[in-house]
């Protein structure tokens, strides 16, 4: 097999490992929103399993990627195993699961909002620097011409 070949079957491994990881990921968000709805024995059963399922995954990924040496998704993976056992211990040690599924929740959703506020500073961010930079180009007499030169002689 060579090198290409590998990177290959490597790169559908992981692409195949982050697709199950996704639909186990909102089968566990659906699965905790039933239980918190309808708390019975059967649903919150359905979220323990999802959970353990979860955590066998991520744990078989960080070995493989461990082996071959790959560090750069070994960090996120490893901070959501370790998510996903704390969630796993709360379970299965409180007496008040529903409450317990509720915590789990709003933590999901905290970290969500978390996200998306700070995706929202980098966009806001973004607009304001290119607003700058157009504002730039436009009143600048002249230098539009010199900077065209520059880049032209850069690629040349």
């Amino acid at each position: 097999m060579d090198t290409h070949e590998f990177t290959e079957l490597r790169k559908k491994e992981f692409d195949e490992f982050t697709e199950k990881y996704t639909q186990l990921k909102g089968d566990y968000s659906t699965s905790l929103t039933v239980a918190i709805a309808n708390p019975s024995p059967e649903s919150i059963q359905k979220v323990v399993d999802i959970n353990t399922e979860l955590t066998s995954l991520i744990r078989a990924i960080v070995q493989v990627l461990t082996k071959k040496g790959e560090t750069a998704n070994i960090t996120q993976l490893t901070d959501d195993l370790i998510a996903y056992q704390t969630q796993y211990a709360e379970i299965q040690q409180t007496n008040d699961t529903l409450t317990t599924l509720k915590m789990i929740k709003h933590s999901s959703v905290e970290a969500l909002a978390e996200a998306n506020w700070m995706y929202s500073i980098y966009i806001g961010l973004l607009l304001i620097l290119i607003s700058i930079i157009l504002y730039l180009l436009i009143t600048s007499p002249g230098d539009v011409e010199y900077i065209g030169n520059s880049i032209t002689s850069l690629i040349n």
